[in-house]
């Protein structure tokens, strides 16, 4: 990920009020794709039992959709 890109998105984090969780979420599912939230944990600093409060959170903004499925899976609405 290029520097520019977060420094955008935190731009973008803090006019909608994003955390840096959501943050590295939002841009773990984008440049990788469809994700598990165990997926989420491995490639960001997110503690595991922080990432399903995280990604709901997206979802709740409309950032992304969840996949209820087993095991849950996470993919980016159009950014």
């Amino acid at each position: 990920m290029t520097d520019d890109l977060r420094g955008t998105l935190e731009y973008v984090g803090d006019r909608f009020d994003l955390g840096a969780y959501e943050i590295d979420a939002y841009l773990a599912v984008v440049e990788r794709g469809e994700l598990t939230a165990s997926e989420i944990a491995d490639h960001t600093d997110i503690p595991q039992p922080r990432v399903y409060d995280t990604v709901r959170g997206l979802a709740d903004r409309g950032l992304v959709e969840l996949r209820e499925s087993r095991p849950m899976k996470v993919a980016a609405g159009d950014p």
